[in-house]
């Protein structure tokens, strides 16, 4: 579902190859990619969005901070808060533009766990959101 902005996100290995997230096994890193597109047509910019990428409980949030991403995702938003089961980032979006914001996790736990759904909505227009439905996701044991 989206409306006046469009929400995808990847799943991809650290080389950058697609990664379907409902198998993983133990013990991999991998990028959690989203996209946030202003959809054309909408002449103003959308102010104080929040974007909430959540992971299932056998997945753990890298530091982004000690890590070596892209500057481009780094200096894309006017805050970003990391917690155990999520990254909300929160970014004003300009007619027409995408911003890409990626997220570093890790497969820590062998186990079936559910994916949230992935949501980005302006704080105080709730007529402006998209998201991304969850589902299952397994991490098998490596061997």
């Amino acid at each position: 579902m989206a409306q006046k902005v469009n929400l995808k996100v990847d799943y991809v290995t650290m080389n950058g190859e697609m990664l379907d997230p409902a198998g993983i096994k133990q013990g991999t890193d991998f990028k959690i990619i989203a996209k946030v597109t202003h959809q054309t047509g909408l002449r103003s910019m959308i102010r104080d969005l929040a974007l909430t990428i959540g992971v299932p409980s056998g997945w753990e949030i890298l530091p982004v901070r000690l890590s070596s991403i892209d500057a481009v995702s780094e200096l894309n938003y006017d805050f970003q808060d990391i917690r155990d089961d999520r990254v909300d980032t929160f970014f004003d979006l300009d007619p027409g533009q995408t911003k890409t914001f990626t997220i570093l996790v890790h497969a820590a736990y062998a186990g079936r766990y559910r994916l949230p759904t992935q949501l980005v909505e302006a704080m105080y227009d709730h007529s402006v959101q998209a998201t991304v439905p969850g589902g299952w996701v397994e991490v098998t044991r490596k061997e």
